[in-house]
């Protein structure tokens, strides 16, 4: 049973030891992987720039987006108001202008009566 249990220790160790060394092998390739890719690092860090560029103009492309639908609503508001404003002016011009062409026939009236009454005199 002690041999057994020898033999079984030994196939342990043994395999272990088998199993570590491809990772040991590997592990100096792939710090060279690291060490002699540079290019390859910059390429992902470009990538990841322009990545980050892109979402920050999407963002700010919709947030423009959102103000261009704002100042349109607003623009419309404007121009109701300003429809609104010379529609008035309008009534106000019409209720004015016999009234105030009333008052300019009197003082035309009286104008011309008082030059006639001087010339008269004079």
């Amino acid at each position: 049973m002690g041999l057994l249990h020898g033999f079984f220790e030994n196939d342990l160790k043994e395999s272990e030891v088998n199993y570590s060394r491809p990772k040991m092998r590997l592990r100096p390739h792939r710090l060279e992987f690291c060490k002699s890719k540079p290019f390859l690092r910059f390429i992902t860090s470009q990538v990841f720039l322009f990545l980050g560029l892109g979402i920050w103009l999407f963002r700010l492309n919709g947030k423009s987006g959102e103000q261009n639908r704002n100042l349109a609503q607003k623009s419309k508001e404007l121009e109701k108001l300003i429809k609104q404003k010379i529609s008035f002016f309008n009534y106000i011009g019409h209720d004015l202008r016999v009234p105030v062409d009333i008052v300019k026939s009197i003082v035309d009236l009286l104008v011309k009566r008082l030059f006639t009454i001087r010339g008269v005199m004079s």
